[in-house]
């Protein structure tokens, strides 16, 4: 193991411990965050903790949204966040990879996605977010 996944698995040890969570893979590093893939029972999750102010922001909105159209946030303390992990059957790479019908499918899929994530959230907008026609 490199010291840059023990560096990685020791960032989000604290977070494991305190929300008893197993691990259920290798921790890694980003440039924006470390991320671990983790379980609590049954469920399958990740465990994110944000180290650029980008990714910060991005947890804020992840959190707004309440999992309408993305991840749900089913934790959070300061820069940590633990999220649903989204693994379903279909990989829309691969489905755009498939041929134009796949291609076709993978890019309705991303823009009802889209339409969702604009749609959700329940005011007041988090500071700095404003709207998409802005």
């Amino acid at each position: 193991m490199s010291a840059a996944v023990d560096d990685a698995g020791r960032a989000l040890a604290p977070w494991r411990e305190r929300w008893g969570l197993d691990q259920d893979g290798e921790a890694f590093a980003t440039p924006s965050s470390v991320l671990q893939p983790v379980r609590r029972g049954d469920e399958r999750l990740f465990l994110k903790l944000a180290v650029s102010s980008e990714e910060r922001a991005g947890g804020t909105v992840l959190a707004w949204w309440k999992g309408e159209g993305a991840v749900a946030v089913r934790r959070a303390e300061g820069d940590v966040q633990l999220l649903e992990r989204a693994d379903g059957p279909r990989d829309l790479a691969a489905m755009a990879r498939s041929g134009p019908a796949g291609d076709d499918e993978a890019t309705r899929i991303l823009c009802r996605t889209g339409l969702r994530l604009h749609a959700a959230g329940t005011p007041p907008r988090p500071a700095g977010l404003f709207p998409l026609r802005r």
